[in-house]
């Protein structure tokens, strides 16, 4: 997927805006130039998110979140590239090459 362009949402209560979860099943999933921008979270379990399952392969770059506001959220920021379906074991096994973060 690519190009994405998510503007003026409201969120809350819910889970956030997640990107992914990419990988499942060892598959090769890639996102990049996904933008959020003028949102807001109130009450979500998380804002911004990006996940990858385990064993999968691929990436995800470009992604940005500008100008969003969180209140009472409870994981503001997660990047899991270890993420598994708790109902069902899963390995551990992950490769970082990098991440840049800039919180503003």
């Amino acid at each position: 997927m690519s190009n994405v362009n998510i503007t003026g949402v409201a969120c809350g209560p819910g889970h956030g805006i997640s990107i992914g979860s990419l990988g499942k099943d060892g598959d090769r999933a890639t996102v990049e130039q996904i933008h959020v921008q003028h949102c807001s979270f109130s009450g979500t379990t998380n804002g911004a998110r990006i996940k990858t399952w385990q064993g999968g392969s691929g990436y995800a770059r470009g992604i940005t979140f500008n100008n969003i506001t969180l209140t009472s959220t409870a994981n503001p920021i997660i990047i899991d590239q270890f993420y598994c379906d708790s109902a069902k074991p899963c390995g551990i096994s992950v490769c970082i090459q990098s991440h840049l973060l800039h919180l503003l």
